[in-house]
């Protein structure tokens, strides 16, 4: 068990020591206000996507002990279409667009916004997966994954920095990129996970869920 906490450590460690050995370099090819930007589209992505798990992250680790492997099947594929539900959140408040210009600092097109609401939900499965992976004690799983999605993360905005001049934009580029391949990646991995869901005769481990989930949310 010490040996996967400190291969844990690492693996978050070495994810973290990426994006800020980068620094530096994303700070010569931008100007503080580009880099101001790129903050922001960064702090929204991660508070957005926050919001829209409803809490359900923490809430399926801590039923996850306590359930046999068909039940965890069940709540693994009920969080996953709540996540994917939670877009239309976003979707129906499009018309107010100005709202979403002004959180994240710049006047986005409706691509541009639609890319960004794609990447809270590839961000939310990405974390989701993470947490699983640590769950169920498979660090060495947990290390690659992490560590491969900050390298994919970084090596995709350096491009867009550098190679296609997107500016502030290279940090949404790079992280809808690198969120998708990831999700794509946990996806296949975890294929066998999913099943079919029938709300009538699975509603007690939907509240149970929920329950759980909203009081962890306001943390």
């Amino acid at each position: 068990m010490f040996k996967n906490i400190f291969t844990y450590v690492i693996a978050q460690g070495l994810a973290s020591l990426i994006s800020f050995a980068l620094l530096p370099f994303y700070t010569k090819f931008l100007s503080p206000q580009e880099f101001g930007i790129a903050t922001l589209i960064q702090v929204n992505l991660t508070f957005i996507s926050m919001l829209l798990t409803f809490g359900l992250n923490t809430g399926f680790m801590i039923r996850y002990f306590k359930e046999n492997n068909e039940n965890i099947k069940k709540m693994f594929t009920i969080v996953l279409l709540v996540f994917l539900a939670s877009v239309f959140i976003l979707i129906l408040i499009l018309p107010f667009k100005e709202f979403y210009q002004s959180i994240l600092g710049f006047k986005a097109t409706l691509l541009q916004l639609l890319i960004f609401f794609a990447t809270v939900l590839f961000f939310n499965y990405v974390n989701f997966y993470l947490s699983f992976l640590k769950n169920q004690l498979k660090a060495f799983e947990f290390t690659i994954y992490s560590v491969s999605y900050a390298l994919v993360n970084g090596a995709a905005t350096i491009f867009f920095v550098v190679h296609s001049k997107y500016s502030y934009l290279s940090f949404l580029y790079g992280a809808f990129i690198a969120n998708g391949i990831f999700t794509l990646i946990g996806t296949v991995y975890y294929r066998n996970y999913f099943c079919k869901i029938d709300y009538s005769s699975n509603k007690k481990i939907v509240k149970d869920l929920f329950r759980i989930s909203w009081p962890i949310l306001p943390s």
